[in-house]
């Protein structure tokens, strides 16, 4: 008998992983916003600011994929570019009014998808996963 992954937590994250994402994307889709854009301007409206280095390490991306990513958020009035004064090869990213503004109408998307497809469990469970999940990801970051 062949043996499957569906016994294996790492396994299962990665499929809820994709399911979500999927999901969600679909549902941004008539606001114009990729999935990946939402994950930028949401960490920008947390962190105001940061190097183009700094957030493609915390969302894990490549220069490859986050260069060309920028650039066509700057051309949607979403993201605003400058060179570090301190290092002219490094370009700080801030979140525009109209960044602010998408990420709000984004944010309420997502948000009724967890309403909506993720609240399985009654309230104290759901609690309790989140926790779990947090301290994983949690351990996860120093790896």
């Amino acid at each position: 008998m062949k043996q499957g992954y569906d016994h294996l937590m790492g396994f299962n994250f990665i499929e809820i992983a994709r399911k979500i994402q999927v999901a969600v994307s679909k549902q941004l889709e008539p606001l114009g916003i990729t999935f990946a854009q939402y994950r930028v301007v949401s960490r920008l409206w947390v962190e105001e600011e940061m190097t183009q280095k700094a957030l493609g390490d915390v969302l894990t991306l490549s220069a490859a994929t986050l260069t060309p990513m920028l650039q066509l958020m700057e051309k949607k009035g979403w993201i605003q570019r400058t060179t570090d004064e301190l290092d002219t090869r490094s370009k700080k990213i801030r979140l525009t009014e109209a960044g602010a503004e998408i990420r709000g109408r984004a944010f309420e998307v997502v948000m009724a998808y967890e309403r909506e497809e993720l609240r399985l469990l009654p309230e104290e469970e759901s609690g309790l996963m989140l926790k779990w999940l947090r301290l994983i990801n949690e351990h996860l970051k120093s790896i």
